[in-house]
């Protein structure tokens, strides 16, 4: 075969120059995507983790904790604080947006999508961060990402306060056996600190001990190590695991932690070393607080110490011990609110516990001065101050009418004398008071200060020096406080109590009023002006003798039953009763009290004088409701008023909130007086019944029956009138929620959202809608989908429309009713919404709630 020499040397050359430029060129790429994932990574990356760093940091920094109870595991701040890592945070989002946008081919791209979630999560925006984790997740391949994407969805869900929802993804990802294998020593702390948080949220205290030590020996932090060797310290003291609570509280102090939680580890010590049954270990516990109180650096902690000190003296039953240290933290707490609220708190449960109800009132009454309105047991302890302020208010009421009709037996001499006694008294206390005063500036002005001259008018308010002087003043005696109206009683249970007692004294002068006939006011007339005023409130009409001796009376009555009914206190409910009989005998209010003291003896089984009272009232009043109730339960059915004497049985069943026994006997008296003449007061008193045991909307139903039933009736007007607060009632609340809630913004940018069941093939209806989309003519439209409440439904998202208006109109399209049709969503589960009550309705959960809002404000 002939070769043309010459060719074949060209064709050679050109394949070498060939391979060699294909070198060159790959050898470029490689170098180039090199360079963009080392500036990607060293320039840019770095720089947005230590933003990070440093927003955790002020975050931290800025986490108020509160060691009255387990702190929480993670610091992640709270919306009030979260600004103060604002700037570092937008810088972070702005050096990994240049990561993507600038270096799109390097392998730091997913890492920077990562840490955008974590910006947004830092931010508390919640919402956004569980979107940018699950695109993390389902965009990229590298598995350690996806098992951090995961976590850090559960945290998000977690800090929602949703934790059905955590728990879920968490489960899902623990089914993964090699989980635990791939995760680094940090993420696999991560990992159980978030387990512990779930744990603890849940109030499961044994696991939250078991998953944070495994996190302690992960960790090479000593912030982390500190704080979760005291969070131990506090699960293993509310489990009573004293021995292993005192080694973690003395790893804190081991660790240099800051002096809050030493000190706070200190306390904590000095509770782990004492035991009850042991009372040398009391002694060195009390030992232990009381040396706390000779260094200086604990002079703020006082109040704290105090405390700790009354809580053991109280286990040693050591108790004007622990009264006397109470009163020493209530004292000294000049900063700390929330602590001098626990001190009062302390002593008013235990003197309500010993049945001593006036000191006990006084020291409620001075706990909701400062108690926080969040406070977990805020509700029950604002109703036992309630109660006990109507009871002293009572008892007080009772002493002020018999001095005054004491009084009023008295000659008009001889009042005076009183009079004129009281109003010497009352200026010497002026007197007294102007005296300290004086005391009080003269000790000022003495003290060394240099005080400007012109600081001001004379005006107090103008006067500088004044008002620096008054200021430090009320510092000293009442501590710090947040500027607001009607500071010393700064609660709205405060002001309501103040309304409700102005507007019963302001009843009672009205009806006093009314009462003062003319012999009243001949001797009011004969009263020198000046002094009229301590006069008037003094009964010399026999009307308001007869009212002030009713007032009496009813006070007993009231406060029989508050002992009786509301602190099962026996023997004090039965000397009041006894005291009102004794002292207003065959009062009109005689029968309803003996039978109240026939119900104290048979509570505490007593049937001598059970059977005493029942005599007294067959005796006395054989005809009266009370005597026909004791005897109600051997009443035969179908003599004479027996439908009369069913229905008050029935009432003194609904009376005691025996719901239950009231639906038997109410269904065995229908058998044998249905169709009777008073047959809606039975059905009233059972749609009662049911209600309480069934909830409101039974309650409607039974509501409308008898509505229906007897048209034109008393029982089915009070039916209907009870309907509608009913229905007003749900309407205005929920009308209230939703503008607490939600905030109308229709200018600000919205999405598209459906609520579809949990069973629904989220799949086909996701086709179904990007279809849709795409004949809408809008591409940039996208679908997201999240679990939403309870029953962990799907809620799917399109967005962004840029604003209300052309959200609507997405929402108004007809196409989108076939799809509902198709996929058997009902018309309602669609609506519109903005990203903050977005964030705010995956929160609550509370659909109805953004509904009405929804409808109220998109759809008028």
């Amino acid at each position: 075969m002939h070769f043309d020499l010459k060719k074949v040397s060209l064709l050679w050359l050109f394949v070498f120059l060939s391979l060699n430029g294909s070198s060159k060129e790959k050898e470029e790429n490689a170098l180039k995507r090199a360079w963009n994932n080392t500036i990607a990574r060293y320039n840019i990356y770095f720089n947005a983790t230590q933003k990070l760093e440093k927003a955790k940091k002020s975050i931290a920094q800025n986490h108020l904790e509160d060691f009255s109870k387990i702190l929480s595991i993670f610091q992640y701040g709270t919306d009030d604080n979260s600004n103060v890592a604002k700037n570092y945070l937008e810088e972070l989002h702005k050096k990994t947006s240049k990561v993507i946008q600038n270096r799109p081919t390097s392998k730091w791209v997913d890492d920077s999508y990562f840490l955008i979630g974590l910006g947004y999560f830092f931010k508390r925006d919640f919402f956004s961060a569980i979107e940018t984790f699950q695109f993390v997740h389902g965009k990229y391949n590298d598995p350690v990402l996806k098992d951090l994407a995961q976590l850090w969805i559960v945290k998000s869900y977690l800090q929602m306060g949703q934790i059905g929802n955590a728990e879920s993804i968490l489960a899902l990802t623990m089914e993964d056996k090699d989980l635990m294998d791939r995760m680094s020593r940090e993420n696999t702390k991560e990992f159980h600190a978030t387990r512990a948080d779930i744990f603890l949220r849940n109030n499961n205290l044994p696991f939250v001990i078991n998953h944070l030590e495994k996190a302690i020996v992960l960790s090479k932090e000593r912030t982390e190590k500190y704080r979760w060797h005291f969070i131990l310290g506090q699960v293993n003291l509310a489990l009573n695991n004293k021995a292993k609570a005192k080694n973690h509280f003395v790893k804190v102090n081991k660790l240099n932690a800051p002096y809050t939680y030493t000190f706070q580890a200190n306390l904590g010590l000095a509770k782990s070393v004492a035991h009850s049954s042991d009372p040398k270990s009391i002694k060195q516990g009390i030992k232990y607080l009381t040396r706390m109180l000779k260094d200086d650096k604990n002079l703020d902690y006082f109040d704290q110490i105090y405390f700790e000190i009354a809580q053991i003296e109280f286990a040693a039953k050591n108790i004007q011990n622990a009264i006397n240290n109470l009163k020493l933290s209530a004292r000294n707490s000049t900063k700390n609110n929330n602590q001098k609220a626990s001190s009062f708190l302390a002593l008013g449960k235990y003197y309500f516990g010993e049945k001593k109800y006036p000191l006990a009132q006084s020291y409620y009454d001075s706990t909701m001065l400062f108690i926080d309105n969040n406070h977990v047991d805020y509700d029950e302890i604002k109703s036992t101050h309630l109660l006990l302020s109507e009871l002293i208010d009572n008892l007080l009421n009772i002493s002020k009418k018999d001095s005054l009709l004491e009084l009023s037996s008295l000659s008009l001499e001889e009042i005076e004398i009183v009079v004129d006694a009281a109003i010497e008294k009352e200026k010497e206390a002026k007197e007294e008071a102007i005296l300290k005063q004086q005391s009080l500036e003269l000790q000022n002005n003495l003290a060394p200060q240099k005080i400007q001259q012109n600081l001001g008018g004379t005006w107090y308010f103008y006067n500088n020096a004044a008002v620096a002087r008054g200021y430090t003043e009320f510092k000293r005696k009442w501590g710090n406080r947040k500027y607001s109206d009607w500071w010393r009683l700064n609660t709205k249970l405060a002001q309501m109590i103040r309304e409700e007692k102005k507007n019963k004294i302001k009843a009672e002068q009205t009806k006093n009023e009314e009462l003062k006939n003319e012999e009243q006011n001949i001797i009011l007339a004969k009263v020198d002006q000046d002094k009229r005023k301590y006069y008037m409130e003094i009964p010399f009409g026999s009307e308001l003798k007869k009212a002030y001796i009713q007032s009496i009376q009813n006070s007993y009555l009231k406060i029989g039953k508050m002992y009786q009914e509301d602190l099962n206190n026996y023997p004090l409910s039965i000397s009041n009763y006894s005291t009102l009989l004794l002292r207003y005998p065959n009062c009109s209010l005689e029968p309803e009290v003996l039978y109240a003291l026939y119900n104290c003896y048979k509570a505490q089984e007593d049937e001598i004088k059970m059977n005493e009272i029942q005599q007294t009232l067959m005796d006395k009043y054989p005809e009266n409701k009370y005597n026909q109730l004791i005897d109600g339960d051997n009443l035969a059915i179908g003599e004479s008023d027996s439908a009369n004497l069913a229905y008050q049985k029935l009432y003194q069943l609904a009376m005691e909130e025996k719901y239950k026994s009231l639906i038997e006997q109410k269904k065995l008296f229908d058998s044998y007086l249905g169709g009777n003449s008073i047959q809606a007061k039975f059905d009233l008193l059972y749609a009662r019944a049911i209600g309480a045991l069934e909830g409101k909307e039974a309650y409607i139903d039974e509501l409308i029956f008898v509505k229906n039933s007897y048209p034109n009736t008393p029982e089915s007007r009070s039916a209907a009138y009870a309907i509608s607060i009913l229905e007003s009632k749900e309407d205005s609340v929920s009308n209230e929620m939703s503008q607490k809630s939600y905030a109308f913004q229709p200018q600000e940018p919205h999405f598209f959202a459906l609520i579809a069941p949990q069973n629904s093939d989220i799949k086909s209806l996701k086709m179904s809608l990007a279809q849709f989309n795409t004949n809408y003519g809008n591409k940039t439209l996208t679908i997201s989908s999240y679990l939403f409440g309870e029953k962990k439904d799907h809620l799917l998202l399109i967005k962004t429309f840029p604003s209300a208006a052309e959200a609507l109109l997405y929402y108004q399209a007809k196409e989108l009713k076939n799809i509902f049709t198709k996929h058997n969503l009902p018309k309602t589960s669609n609506f519109i919404i903005q990203s903050k009550n977005l964030q705010s309705l995956l929160q609550n959960g509370d659909w109805e709630n953004y509904k009405i809002f929804f409808e109220k404000n998109y759809l008028r």
